[in-house]
Parts: structure tokens; C-alpha cells; sequence
């Protein structure tokens, strides 16, 4: 499954919003990647017995997930998406924010 949404949050609220909830439904963070501030990448593990509250804690997480997003979170909710096992789902988030973006410097490598 994957996710796409947005947010006006602060981007460290938002990061510890999700990463709690995914721990509180018993699921697990299995990767992330940053992208300057302006975005943030996630790789979950989630059971399959925990639908509501991940529907209802990602709405309280995020300003807006996009349309398909919203579509397959409401079909997972309603078990209508056949899945056995535990759920593996990427949710991609953009931080819209005014500050300027982070320029992280990339190491040399040597020789």
C-alpha cells in the first residue's frame, strides 16, 4: 500500500505522530529517508487486526493524504483489500513550510 499526503505540521510532530502510532498498533518503522526538509519517507510493517486505528490516528496525523491514498486507507479499513499477513505500506510525506531548505553536505569519498 502506499501513501501520499501532506502537511503544514512541523515535520518533527508529524515524524513522532506516526512513527507512535505505527508502534501503538503493534506495527514496526522498517526504513525511512529523509529529503532535506521538505519531505519524509516511510516504510511500515503493520498487522492486519489494527485497521481502524491506523485510519483514524493517520487522520489525526496528516493535513491531507491524496485522494488514492484516502481511497485504499478506507478499503484496508473495511477489509476489503485482500491481504494476509502483515501489511507492508510506504507513506510518503511533503512538509509545506517557509523555511529555507536544509543543504546537507556529502561526504568526500576517498581516493
Amino acid at each position: 500500500m502506499r501513501l501520499f499526503g501532506w502537511t503544514r505540521s512541523g515535520r518533527f510532530e508529524v515524524t513522532l505522530c506516526v512513527t507512535d502510532l505505527v508502534s501503538k498498533v503493534g506495527g514496526y518503522v522498517l526504513d525511512s529517508q529523509r529529503f532535506s526538509n521538505n519531505a519524509l519517507m516511510l516504510r511500515i510493517q503493520l498487522p492486519p487486526n489494527k485497521k481502524t486505528e491506523l485510519v483514524a490516528g493517520l487522520r489525526n496525523c496528516c493535513e491531507t493524504l491524496d485522494a488514492e491514498s484516502s481511497e485504499a486507507v478506507v478499503e484496508y479499513a473495511k477489509g476489503e483489500l485482500a491481504l494476509e499477513g502483515d501489511v507492508t505500506c510506504t507513506l510518503f510525506m511533503r512538509f509545506v513550510h517557509d523555511e529555507p531548505d536544509w543543504r546537507t553536505k556529502t561526504p568526500a569519498v576517498p581516493g
